[in-house]
């Protein structure tokens, strides 16, 4: 297991080697996530499968690529700055990631759709646009649809993302919005989008891809948790997170968990999921938490909420 100030070094390195015209091919296959994509990086290696793949897997987490590199970690590492000069990157390293993955070959534009999910809901704060913004191009290569021209089913789709997230439409923005969008040659104004929104999808093609993890549910929720909720309701997570708990209690109760405890840590904006392994069955002794009742003014799946994270904090005091 190498030391992070070792895996810092091996990173910049990767870079260097990259920059001078280097094939890193063997470093694509590490444990590291770092060590990974600095290698996939690698101008050489723009037709490597292997480091398209890489990308790929990188972009779908792109904050955890800065973590691995340091960025945001008090002083720098040298895959950040080089020694006595420059930085490496022109601001945060998934910028680069992202470049690198839009900006190489892929077989169909849908595959950069779930990628693309992870740049919301921050889109439009900065011009112009580095995170969501080269996924935009791909997608929109020849720019807006006319109202002549059929939306590809790509470009419905990541419109459909665009148009349901409220958080990138806020007047706040308005003037970082403008200049993004103007940059890539689409239109500023949130009508325009839900009017190709509106427009009836072609129908599947070669293009459909595949949902995968937590895609499923953010894209329909419906499906998960009942009708008359979207994926903009205020409610969404709580009714989320409310089923999930109901289904550990059930498994608890059934005998089908045994040294686990899943916990919610807060009712309230900052949701936070855990799981923890205790030494011992984790509902031993501990009421089914459907049978809790919501505190006053507090719905259902929030009250279910509110009395675990109770729960944990008062086990976490007592040492159990």
């Amino acid at each position: 297991m190498r030391e992070a100030a070792e895996t810092y070094e091996l990173c910049a390195s990767l870079l260097d080697l990259g920059a001078s015209g280097g094939q890193p091919r063997e470093w694509l296959a590490d444990e590291h996530p770092g060590v990974r994509g600095c290698a996939a990086l690698a101008p050489a290696l723009a037709d490597d499968a292997q480091a398209r793949r890489v990308l790929a897997e990188l972009c779908l987490a792109p904050r955890a690529f800065d973590r691995s590199l340091g960025y945001g970690r008090g002083p720098a590492s040298p895959a950040l700055r080089r020694f006595d000069g420059p930085p490496r990157f022109d601001g945060p390293p998934r910028w680069a990631l992202i470049a690198a993955r839009c900006g190489r070959t892929y077989d169909r534009p849908s595959e950069l759709l779930q990628a693309a999910e992870m740049t919301l809901p921050l889109a439009f704060r900065r011009a112009p646009c580095p995170e969501l913004g080269p996924y935009l191009r791909a997608v929109f290569p020849d720019g807006w649809p006319d109202a002549a021209t059929k939306a590809t089913s790509a470009q419905a789709r990541l419109t459909r993302l665009v148009v349901e997230r409220h958080e990138l439409w806020q007047p706040a923005d308005h003037d970082s919005r403008t200049t993004a969008l103007g940059l890539l040659g689409l239109p500023a104004d949130r009508a325009v989008w839900q009017e190709l929104d509106g427009r009836p999808c072609p129908p599947y093609g070669p293009d459909i891809y595949v949902l995968q993890g937590l895609m499923a549910i953010r894209l329909r929720p419906t499906l998960y948790l009942g009708d008359g909720i979207k994926r903009t309701h205020p409610e969404l997570l709580g009714r989320l997170f409310g089923n999930l708990l109901d289904a550990h209690a059930r498994a608890l109760a059934d005998g089908g968990i045994s040294g686990y405890h899943l916990t919610v840590e807060s009712a309230g904006p900052g949701h936070r999921l855990a799981a923890s392994r205790l030494g011992r069955a984790s509902g031993a002794g501990r009421p089914a938490v459907r049978d809790r009742p919501a505190p006053s003014g507090v719905s259902q799946s929030a009250g279910r909420v509110a009395w675990r994270a109770g729960n944990v904090r008062r086990c976490e005091r007592s040492g159990r």
